[in-house]
């Protein structure tokens, strides 16, 4: 919002006319510089919302008991302390499985990095590929109980990196990645299954991207124009 704010809406029960209504029943304020991402925490963490600021600080804020109407900041940090650079989206770690809570954070200058909360204190748990210019978005995929996690980041340039991902102790270390392109790369988001990742691109092109069963890399299954656009490519 201008004021810096995020707010939170709840839906309420159907009306006479068959449709659900949202009502806004909080406003996160004290944003530092504007909010340039917000997300959920997965459930088992219960309600948790991290917002990506633009000056360069992560803010974790925490229901209290609960109550959708009130609201505290429960942990923060820099996501480059030695250089704070705005932070420009970010995604949780959506797996039931682990045991801690984690974040990937990706900034204006490029960098893309792990967060794990240990303690109730956010640790850096490894450093991904970083990009040349600023990251427009982070997706974290459902590992589905495989053990093996995908991270995956999307830049200006058109760059699409995908970090393989096991974790070690709390946390995780890389052990593959892999270079995708696609023009002006705005946003990225993985399928529920995790099978399928989509990237929106220049001239609102969407393509779609999934691993391939003989070789352990991600190919494009074919890039669609969305209706607005009244054309569909190969």
């Amino acid at each position: 919002a201008r004021d810096q704010s995020v707010s939170i809406w709840q839906g309420s029960t159907l009306d006479g006319a068959g449709s659900e209504t949202w009502a806004q029943v909080s406003a996160l304020k004290d944003q530092g510089w504007g909010v340039m991402d917000v997300a959920f925490a997965p459930s088992q963490f219960g309600l948790r919302v991290a917002t990506a600021c633009g000056d360069g600080v992560v803010r974790v804020h925490e229901a209290v008991e609960q109550d959708l109407h009130k609201w505290e900041v429960a942990e923060q940090f820099e996501a480059q302390p030695q250089d704070p650079q705005q932070v420009t989206s970010l995604s949780w770690n959506p797996n039931e499985l682990d045991p801690v809570p984690s974040l990937v954070v990706g900034c204006a200058d490029g960098a893309v990095s792990l967060w794990s909360c240990i303690d109730q204190q956010w640790v850096l748990s490894c450093e991904l590929k970083r990009h040349e210019g600023e990251v427009r978005s982070v997706t974290w995929r459902n590992s589905l109980g495989s053990g093996l996690h995908f991270v995956a980041s999307g830049s200006a340039q058109g760059v699409i990196f995908i970090s393989h991902l096991k974790p070690k102790g709390l946390g995780f270390e890389v052990v593959k990645d892999q270079k995708l392109i696609h023009e002006e790369s705005k946003h990225i988001q993985w399928s529920i299954t995790g099978t399928t990742l989509m990237s929106f691109g220049a001239a609102g092109v969407v393509k779609l991207w999934k691993r391939g069963l003989l070789v352990d890399n991600w190919e494009s299954i074919g890039a669609r124009v969305p209706i607005c656009g009244a054309a569909q490519m190969g």
